[in-house]
């Protein structure tokens, strides 16, 4: 799915990149849920939204939110039983076609939780845990997009990837 070109992101052309990427990340009936989510963490339980490309895509913004708002320079997620770990490195805010969003980073993944945090030994890094099943909905959205570098990061011994991550959108 990846974009064919991209270019910066401009604030002042084209908005706020983390709303921008939100907008598109999910439905206009879920955007709302998630503003009236910020007053009352019980309110998505009783509106029974629990499919799972809804928490896998809830996941996936609060990856972006951790570099765009909370000014987190990578992230570490991991599935619940710590068997896997994800490791996001982030690189720009770019605009591809049709003004989507894109999120360039470079990528890794691996068994081992010390390897992920030796890849991102130089950033400000934040953990987040997922279930295993929207750790995988998140990796293969990831390994659509991402170009396998060949590169083998030498202290981490993480392979590396490079891609331009769009939003996650509804199905």
């Amino acid at each position: 799915m990846g974009a064919s070109a991209s270019v910066e992101w401009n604030i002042i052309r084209d908005g706020v990149f983390s709303d921008e990427f939100l907008n598109r990340n999910f439905t206009t009936s879920e955007r709302s849920v998630a503003l009236i989510e910020n007053l009352s963490e019980q309110l998505e339980a009783d509106l029974k939204v629990t499919s799972k490309s809804y928490e896998a895509r809830q996941v996936f913004a609060q990856i972006i939110l951790s570099w765009t708002e909370l000014e987190f320079d990578g992230v570490i997620l991991k599935n619940e039983n710590r068997t896997k770990f994800q490791a996001f490195q982030f690189l720009e805010c770019l605009k591809g076609d049709y003004g989507i969003p894109l999120a360039h980073i470079s990528y890794g993944v691996t068994p081992d939780l010390n390897a992920a945090e030796t890849f991102l030994r130089d950033s400000e890094v934040e953990i987040i845990s997922c279930s295993d099943e929207t750790f995988k909905v998140i990796e293969h959205h990831v390994k659509e997009n991402c170009k396998v570098k060949g590169l083998i990061n030498v202290a981490s011994g993480m392979q590396l990837s490079d891609g331009l991550i769009p939003p996650m959108p509804p199905q």
